[in-house]
């Protein structure tokens, strides 16, 4: 073999390996962005799952505190309407008691 034939030859192979570690390196770096997008994804699922849960707490204390201020306003009418018989009756001397 002539040495520019063997030159060729080790050229050619050198390129192969070099194309075939490529190749590898391509595919562990597509690998890495996939794995790394899928992480990001699961994290923002996760987060998702917080935000909503975080959103129906804060709905439920909502109307927690909606319905409770409701009764006290109820309640308050109630004793205003009842003070307003009672004041009624005192001025047209009608107490009952």
């Amino acid at each position: 073999m002539s040495s520019r034939t063997c030159k060729k030859q080790m050229l050619t192979t050198y390129t192969k390996s070099v194309t075939a570690n490529l190749r590898k390196k391509a595919l562990a770096i597509k690998s890495f962005v996939f794995l790394s997008s899928m992480s990001e994804l699961l994290q923002n699922i996760e987060f998702e799952k917080w935000i909503s849960e975080l959103k129906s707490k804060i709905r439920a204390t909502q109307t927690k505190v909606a319905l409770s201020l409701n009764n006290q306003l109820i309640e308050l009418y109630w004793e205003i309407g009842r003070n307003i018989v009672t004041r009624q009756k005192t001025q047209t001397g009608e107490v009952n008691l």
